[in-house]
Parts: C-alpha cells; structure tokens; sequence
C-alpha cells in the first residue's frame, strides 16, 4: 500500500487475541513494526525501532498496550491514539478492502448511472455480453414525492425513511422493498436545495424492434446479480482494491461465472492494474487451467471437529495435462462432502 509492502496478521479465539504482528519493508530489509502477545489477560506489545522513532516514545506504547483490551487488536487502539506510522494500514483496511457477500448490492448504482454515461454505456456493454437481454439501462429522476414514491413500501420502512431524510444528515438512501428498489438523494445547487428520487429501469427490445422498460426489481436474480458485480471490475481494473466475493456463482450460469473471472484477469493485465479480487465457488466448471493457474486455486476442507483448512493446488503433483475438475471430483485434492445413500432417506 503506497509502495509499503505489509505483512500483518493475528491469532484469536472466542475470547481474547492472543497474538498479533506488523512488519513492513520501509527499505529492502522487513523490519519489525510491532509484535503483540496476550498474557494473564494483559497486553504486552514489543515495539521495532521505527514505531518509537516516529514521534512515539517507547513509555507512550506501552501506555496504548496497558489500554488494549484482551478481545480488542492493538492496531484498532493505535489508530484511535492517532498513532500515524500505522494510520495507512487502517486505510487500506477501510478504504481498499471490500467484501461482497452472497446478497450484497452495489448502493451507488443508481447514482452513477444518473451521472456518469461512460458507466451507462460499460454496464449496458457488460450485460448485452452477459446475454441478458437488456440492451441499455437508464435511470429516472425526478422530484421526490412520499406520496407517489412511498406508497408501495410497508407503513414501518415508510416511517423509518421519512425520519431518516428529516436528519440533519441525510445525503442519499438506498432503499430496497420486495416491489421496487429506488434511490433517494439529497442535491445542492448553489440557489437551491432539493431531494430526488432515481430508479434504474433496464430496456428491452420486443419482436417488433421497439424499445419496453422494465424495472430492475423485474430482472431475473442473475440480472440483478450481474449489474451488482459489474462495477467491481472497473476498481479492480484501475486501483489497487481488493474485492473479497463470497459465492460468486451465486444466481450465475457457469458461463456467465467465467465471464466475470475472464473479465477480472484480462483487463487488470491489459491496464496493468494492482487490483484483486477473492472468490469463493462452488462451480467445479471454474476448475480449468486454460482460465486460472494452480497457485490461484486454493482448496477448503472442513475436518471432523468443525475447523475449515485451506490448501493450495499448486501444493498436489499433478500430471501435465490432468483436467483439474475430474481430478477434483474424484477426490484427488479432498474438499468434497462424502454424501451418503439416499435409500435409507426413504426408510
């Protein structure tokens, strides 16, 4: 980060962090930032030479340790003290580390559509290459009416939005009820103040070549699915970001899962981008070594007490040639549930 290269890392259980560590390459050596050990419920932290140099007394660290709580990581106790040698850790944590999950929506959707055509015309690109159906997208904004734009939406949420835009606060609200998914957003202009509504609507063409909308809530869930991904792929693709995604396949064809990793691979090299991105999957298709190599391929097994290990395929000897997802399937690299006989299901 910022031309650092970091190692951090900690060890925990349900009651206290036990170990915690930062190095860092400041030069060409790693160098010790600080190493952290939980004993008799007390924080002892072993500063390296450049965290005491830094404006940071040795007696000033050891004060932060005595204040660390046994469940709470020095780094979180540090950057609240506004120690600064470990202030860009925590921005690459808060800044360029995102987590996507199964059920995750891309909230600023609406709002780049409305502004951003260049984000019109990819997303509209991505989802007629997806095969969707949808040939662009479009998003309606008008002023914010609670009577017209509230109606569909339960007498509770409704109240609970209309506290919320009332709050000094407020700047924009994504909102998303089972009939309809909409934006609010506050817009200051230097005459005036106003509050917006924008829905993102999908087009269609019918089999007389014209043009029909639909709302986004209309789209099938991998639609959906893909409009949330879409965006990633531009950060990943321009900025050193790191995109956790759990269960990528998730609402996806196969085809359409390959599509996303292609997309990801092929425009970080051709923009020689730092980006990442971490998938987890299900999709044994995804095995294939014309499109990942075996150190990209890493392997999670569950053990008998409940504790989930991970392996790389870059650890297995492997056959040149070997077709990774047989392989895989016959129980060559673990990580498969040994599923019983249904038979005794019916007795």
């Amino acid at each position: 980060h910022d031309g650092i290269l970091y190692t951090y890392g900690f060890l925990v259980s349900a009651r206290m962090v036990h170990e915690e560590w930062l190095f860092a390459y400041y030069s060409s050596q790693e160098s010790c930032v600080f190493e952290r050990v939980t004993k008799d419920n007390r924080t002892e932290v072993k500063p390296g030479t450049r965290l005491i140099a830094d404006g940071n007394r040795a007696q000033f660290i050891d004060f932060l340790a005595q204040g660390t709580r046994p469940n709470q990581l020095f780094l979180t106790e540090a950057n609240e003290k506004n120690v600064m040698l470990l202030k860009p850790v925590i921005h690459w944590f808060s800044e360029h580390l995102c987590i996507v999950r199964p059920d995750s929506r891309y909230h600023a959707l609406a709002l780049r559509a409305d502004k951003d055509k260049d984000f019109i015309e990819y997303l509209s690109d991505f989802l007629h290459v997806a095969d969707t159906g949808v040939v662009s997208i479009r998003c309606e904004n008008e002023e914010f009416d609670p009577d017209k734009h509230l109606k569909n939406v339960p007498e509770e949420e409704r109240q609970g939005i209309l506290d919320y835009l009332g709050g000094e606060g407020f700047r924009q609200l994504f909102v998303e009820v089972p009939t309809e998914t909409f934006t609010i957003r506050r817009e200051e202009t230097s005459k005036a103040s106003s509050v917006r509504y924008l829905k993102l609507k999908t087009e269609h063409i019918r089999a007389d070549g014209s043009k029909v909308a639909f709302d986004i809530i209309n789209e099938s869930d991998g639609t959906r699915r893909i409009m949330h991904l879409a965006p990633m792929l531009q950060q990943i693709w321009t900025r050193d970001s790191v995109f956790i995604i759990d269960e990528l396949d998730r609402s996806l064809h196969t085809h359409l899962s390959r599509l996303f990793i292609q997309s990801c691979i092929t425009g970080s090299n051709g923009n020689q981008a730092r980006g990442q991105c971490i998938m987890t999957t299900h999709d044994t298709n995804l095995l294939d070594r014309a499109l990942l190599r075996r150190d990209e391929i890493w392997f999670m097994e569950k053990d008998t007490h409940g504790a989930s290990h991970l392996t790389s395929l870059a650890e297995y000897k492997v056959s040149e040639g070997l077709n990774y997802e047989n392989g895989y399937l016959n129980g060559r690299f673990g990580a498969i549930p040994f599923v019983g006989d249904t038979k005794e299901l019916l007795q």
